[in-house]
């Protein structure tokens, strides 16, 4: 069946795809379900330890993973960007969720900012700074490091443009090397609100 007529839903139709309907783990083609298993072996562990839904009972993919399975291919090398980030970056968690929070609150996004609280919350993170940040307000109940990095990304996504002061605050925090982790797990981030926002897909109703 061609993919682009499959994949046509109503805008805002209640879905947890947003404007993509979720796809039937058995329907799927080689390529996506190879990316699907990659997924699964990968992604999935880490959602069910935080806490956040990611896989319904019937096996679909929901966030960004279901529109990601369109593009298989793509997807995938977007993944290997991603993956050494939490190994080779030099961030700790708490940066990584700082950065990931920015800017999932500065673009709205609002799967991006359920699953990344939990992960957040998992990882004993302040509440009150998570919630500061969700605000777009600069997080106090933290690090000066994790400071610094909320006023770069910030600038970052939101002004495109980093004042002097703000950059020679992530150098002296981070120095070289993390200022480009921290842009770089941004940019990846960027791409996932992106994704979000297009098709519209909404976070899970939390009980």
């Amino acid at each position: 069946m061609d993919q682009r007529i499959s994949s046509i839903a109503k805008p805002d139709d209640g879905t947890l795809g947003g404007r993509l309907r979720l796809l039937d783990p058995m329907s799927l083609e080689v390529e996506q379900r190879a990316f699907y298993d990659r997924v699964c072996a990968n992604q999935l562990p880490r959602a069910q330890k935080a806490g956040f839904e990611m896989q319904l009972p019937g096996g679909e993919l929901i966030g960004p993973f279901n529109a990601l399975l369109r593009a298989p291919g793509i997807s995938g090398a977007f993944m290997d960007w991603e993956h050494p980030q939490g190994e080779q970056s030099g961030l700790d968690e708490e940066i990584r969720q700082v950065i990931i929070l920015t800017v999932g609150a500065l673009w709205r996004a609002d799967y991006e900012l359920y699953a990344h609280t939990a992960v957040g919350r998992t990882a004993g993170w302040s509440s009150a700074a998570m919630d500061a940040i969700k605000r777009a307000d600069v997080p106090k109940d933290t690090s000066l490091a994790a400071i610094a990095v909320y006023r770069l990304v910030d600038a970052v996504v939101r002004t495109y443009d980093v004042p002097d002061d703000v950059y020679n605050n992530a150098i002296s925090m981070l120095g070289a090397k993390g200022v480009v982790a921290a842009l770089q797990l941004a940019g990846q981030y960027m791409t996932v609100s992106a994704i979000l926002k297009t098709f519209r897909i909404p976070a899970p109703q939390v009980s």
